[in-house]
């Protein structure tokens, strides 16, 4: 099997997006942001996943952890497919 270096970026990538570990300096940070935006998916303030993105990015960067924004918009995603958005 032959892997090519961008399909072993996304591996890679996949990795880093799903895991994030307590350790962190960022982790409490994050998690702010995470309830933040999950809070507004379950008022309805949130409906789509272009509104999420840009909302993730906002938050995250008043936050200063933009480098997670794509590990804080996996998290927020997973709420919206468990609600049926």
């Amino acid at each position: 099997m032959k892997t090519t270096i961008p399909k072993l970026r996304r591996m890679i990538h996949k990795v880093i997006v799903e895991s994030m570990s307590p350790s962190d300096p960022d982790y409490e940070m994050v998690g702010e942001v995470i309830a933040q935006t999950n809070r507004k998916i379950m008022f309805g303030q949130i409906r789509d996943e272009g509104t999420l993105r840009m909302e993730v990015e906002e938050l995250a960067a008043d936050y200063s952890v933009a480098q997670h924004v794509d590990y804080i918009f996996s998290k927020c995603m997973n709420m919206m497919r468990q609600m049926g958005l």
